[in-house]
């Protein structure tokens, strides 16, 4: 347990847990981290099995030697946005994020990141061997994914593998999301929003809805 504890503690410290985790991939060891199958809540509606391909730059994702992320932002129980990035596309993306806006989320998280929370779902993960507990939920508000009409979840994976950890996988609701757009520099905002209609081909009218912006990336 005290060794969780000092994992939370540098996650908090490098921001492993804020929107900018996936800038450098040094952090996440997935040599030594726990590893389970990735289960079907983060598999991809088109194909019904996990992501193939890499968003940005194509590249196979179920080899195992690149690591990447899933992300899937759903209103209600319906996906509205789903896609896998590996970590170096996530890196160069999450660079063109304002420094103003990284620097807000990162001492929110630091702030509002319920730690003790983490590690015992972390603990009800490990007696069953259950991903479940670890995005049933949201991070912060702890709200209940069947009480969100908006929410995204956010898996690190290799191969056909999801990570356990305190980063991996993470839930977070409306709520908590419509709290983090209000930090975001009109410069992040308006990136966002080009993101999702570049790759999504979603309307302007869409993007004017915070809680359906993919904050994870």
């Amino acid at each position: 347990m005290l060794r969780q504890h000092r994992d939370v503690l540098r996650c908090l410290e490098k921001s492993d847990c804020s929107i900018d985790a996936m800038t450098e991939p040094a952090p996440f060891n997935f040599e030594d981290a726990r590893m389970v199958p990735i289960p079907p809540q983060f598999h991809s509606l088109e194909t019904d099995r996990p992501f193939g391909t890499c968003l940005r730059c194509s590249h196979p994702l179920l080899s195992g030697e690149t690591p990447y992320m899933i992300e899937r932002v759903f209103k209600r129980d319906e996906p509205i946005i789903e896609y896998a990035i590996c970590l170096c596309c996530a890196g160069s993306a999450n660079s063109e994020l304002s420094s103003e806006s990284l620097q807000a989320i990162r001492n929110w998280f630091q702030e509002h990141f319920d730690a003790d929370a983490r590690l015992e779902r972390l603990s009800e993960s490990n007696e069953t061997d259950d991903a479940m507990p670890l995005f049933c939920e949201c991070v912060i508000t702890g709200q209940a994914a069947s009480e969100c009409d908006e929410r995204q979840i956010m898996a690190l994976c290799r191969g056909d593998q999801m990570m356990l950890g305190i980063s991996s996988p993470i839930m977070l609701s409306g709520a908590a999301i419509e709290k983090l757009v209000k930090l975001l520099s009109e410069q992040t905002k308006g990136w966002l929003s080009d993101f999702v209609g570049d790759n999504f081909g979603m309307s302007p009218e869409f993007c004017d809805n915070p809680d359906l912006l993919p904050l994870l990336i």
